[in-house]
């Protein structure tokens, strides 16, 4: 890694969150003007997910040194969201948000700060769940002016097929609801509470799987470093709020990729009909964007991301890992040579 330099700002969005976002730079980089590249991590994470793993194995450090002009964004509730103008992570309505939120505040204010300040079309790469916010934001004609090319990375839209056991045991159960329903608001599996939930969701035969969880939600991932586990454990996992799961939840169970159903009053309120509109992905430009999914992993399911292509208009290229599961693309040790490398391709191109 040459020397880099990490400059971090803030961002506020239109409803009132304080962003973190980190910007990279290299003693690489040739000449003023470099390409920015914007990454957005997933859900239950921040954006330190780029950078937790070793310089040469860090798509972060990795875009950096190829002189890229590296931004990270932060979601809203993570480590890295200086929290809110008004509320306090104990009010309810700062937990009042899903991805729609994330998509529609988060990733445009963010977004649109990067674009201004460097006054470039930006290069997205988005994991998980950020690829979801990407998505929802891209089919309703925000997002396209800023960006140029697009990767998704382990892309979440549908959830029909998932086969993540915790995820449709925790949907079938309602636990979403029953959550609302307790006044639970958020979600931390690092807090004494949120192993406690964990737990709750573990198989019968195994009284305390804590320490198992990230398999049972993501898939056996294959190219994780073990002895690093209590390193990344001190960094994950971040909060989320139970609106988000409930949201996904209502995907799960519906097999669509919609905005959050309120029930008909208040939807009409919100959307003009009395349901939850369907994000139309026939919308998504195409035409420089990049797939990237694995076949074990049972939360970007294959058959999900194969609904997703099916409704995406012609134009993008796809890659499949057949050893991947959902983790592998952001931490796994060989993903420099699995992943990283076809992206420093597509994006040079």
């Amino acid at each position: 890694m040459k020397c880099t330099t990490l400059r971090p700002t803030t961002v506020i969005t239109e409803d009132g969150f304080v962003l973190g976002v980190q910007r990279i730079s290299s003693s690489a980089a040739q000449g003023d003007k470099r390409q920015p590249v914007f990454l957005m991590h997933g859900i239950l994470s921040g954006g330190d997910t780029w950078l937790l793993n070793s310089p040469d194995q860090s798509l972060g450090f990795i875009l950096a040194d190829a002189g890229y002009d590296v931004w990270i964004g932060n979601f809203r509730t993570t480590n890295f969201c200086h929290g809110h103008i008004l509320y306090t992570s104990k009010d309810k309505e700062y937990w009042d948000w899903s991805f729609q939120e994330l998509a529609e505040k988060d990733l445009i204010s963010m977004v649109e700060y990067a674009y201004k300040t460097t006054n470039m079309r930006l290069h997205y790469i988005g994991y998980s769940q950020g690829t979801q916010a990407a998505l929802a934001a891209l089919s309703q004609g925000m997002l396209a002016e800023r960006i140029d090319k697009v990767v998704m990375m382990a892309p979440v839209a549908y959830l029909k097929h998932t086969a993540t056991p915790i995820g449709i045991l925790a949907a079938r159960l309602q636990l979403d609801r029953v959550f609302n329903g307790l006044r639970v608001f958020s979600l931390n599996t690092k807090t004494t509470a949120g192993r406690q939930y964990v737990d709750i969701l573990c198989p019968a035969w195994n009284d305390r799987c804590f320490n198992i969880w990230v398999n049972s939600f993501t898939g056996v991932n294959c190219c994780i470093n073990a002895s690093r586990r209590a390193f990344y454990d001190a960094f994950e996992t971040q909060d989320t709020s139970t609106k988000n799961l409930r949201h996904l939840a209502q995907l799960y169970r519906r097999g669509t990729f919609a905005k959050f159903d309120y029930g008909a009053d208040e939807n009409m309120r919100r959307y003009g009909v009395s349901f939850a509109p369907d994000y139309d992905l026939s919308k998504v430009p195409t035409g420089k964007m990049l797939i990237i999914h694995g076949e074990k992993d049972v939360l970007a399911d294959v058959d999900d991301v194969s609904m997703l292509k099916e409704q995406l208009p012609q134009g993008y290229r796809s890659i499949f890992i057949q050893e991947y599961a959902h983790i592998d693309f952001i931490i796994g040790y060989n993903a420099n040579t699995k992943v990283y490398r076809d992206i420093l391709h597509f994006l040079s191109e």
